[in-house]
């Protein structure tokens, strides 16, 4: 007998994401914990390259963020925006004026896409 994490990890890429922007698009954090815990990758991206930490940044969804970042989320994942602009987490909550999303994510040490363009790789691991 398959166990659900087994299936959701071999399920096709473009299922999980469909799976992951519907739980996204309508805040549902339980939808989202339960695709994570049947094995989707927590840093898994959509169709744009999204991960559901800068989705959830932009949308406002508070309780997803923390969520997210507590169950591991790369904070400082870039996503080229028109395939030349990097964007992260923190950049959405700067662009969204989600002031309160932007203190819990410098609080865990996020950075702009720039500022991590910017840094030497050795640093980036640094906190």
């Amino acid at each position: 007998m398959e166990t659900p994490q087994k299936k959701l990890a071999d399920e096709n890429p473009n299922e999980c994401m469909r799976k992951m922007d519907h739980a996204l698009q309508h805040g549902n954090i339980n939808d989202l914990e339960t695709l994570f815990n049947t094995g989707m990758d927590i840093n898994q991206t959509d169709f744009e390259g999204r991960t559901a930490l800068m989705m959830s940044t932009a949308q406002g969804n508070k309780d997803a963020v923390e969520m997210l970042i507590k169950r591991g989320a790369d904070i400082n994942s870039i996503f080229m925006y028109q395939d030349r602009i990097p964007q992260t987490a923190l950049d959405a909550a700067r662009e969204c004026k989600k002031s309160e999303i932007e203190q819990i994510l410098l609080a865990h040490g996020a950075k702009t896409g720039k500022e991590l363009q910017q840094t030497p790789k050795d640093e980036t691991s640094q906190t």
